[in-house]
């Protein structure tokens, strides 16, 4: 039988912002490889602490990831909220939607490949919940990033950092959750 993750979400947000801080000397090739380098630190958390080793799981869950960010950037880009295509930057509308788009597919494919078998079922609900949490986390990103000046060219600094260490959290509040739910009303009868 496969056992899912046991997870801390402590330690995936700790790996969230591992990645972020990975991720920041590769800011101008930002379309593929931050989705890559966040996928590949959290899955690299699930082989070395949480006891995941399939090789399946530590191949998708970077692909899943690497597909994420430039699914989220066109979501933004072909969203009609009736943003100017003369502004600079990303409006924070933008970051909400983005940061939605890219947390449920991150954090689907989480639940689906980490998560308890039974999980499933409940897997697109807590997907749509959690990817609100991420666009809420990337708005906030983006916020503090036009209060301290951060941003360089549409994303800034910060966005990184709340997003991927609050996404990663997210994800393991619910496979800690599916855990709990699921594994734990398996116990033998006497």
């Amino acid at each position: 039988m496969i056992q899912p993750a046991k997870c801390s979400p402590i330690g995936l947000a700790a790996a969230g912002l591992a990645s972020a801080l990975i991720s920041m000397p590769f800011m101008r090739y930002e379309l593929i490889l931050h989705g890559a380098i966040f996928g590949s630190v959290l899955a690299l958390y699930f082989a070395l602490f949480e006891g995941v080793h399939s090789p399946v799981k530590l191949i998708a869950f970077p692909m899943v990831c690497s597909v994420a960010y430039p699914l989220a950037i066109l979501a933004v880009a072909f969203s009609d909220l009736g943003w100017s295509a003369q502004s600079v930057g990303f409006t924070l509308g933008q970051y909400l939607v983005g940061g939605g788009v890219g947390a449920f597919i991150v954090l689907l494919a989480g639940m689906l490949l980490y998560g308890p078998a039974e999980m499933r079922g409940d897997g697109l609900g807590l997907a749509f919940f959690g990817g609100l949490g991420g666009g809420i986390l990337s708005l906030l990103g983006g916020e503090l990033d036009r209060a301290v000046g951060l941003q360089t060219a549409n994303i800034g600094v910060s966005v990184f950092f709340v997003w991927q260490s609050g996404v990663a959290l997210i994800l393991g509040v619910l496979l800690r959750w599916g855990q709990k739910r699921y594994l734990s009303s398996q116990t033998p009868m006497q």
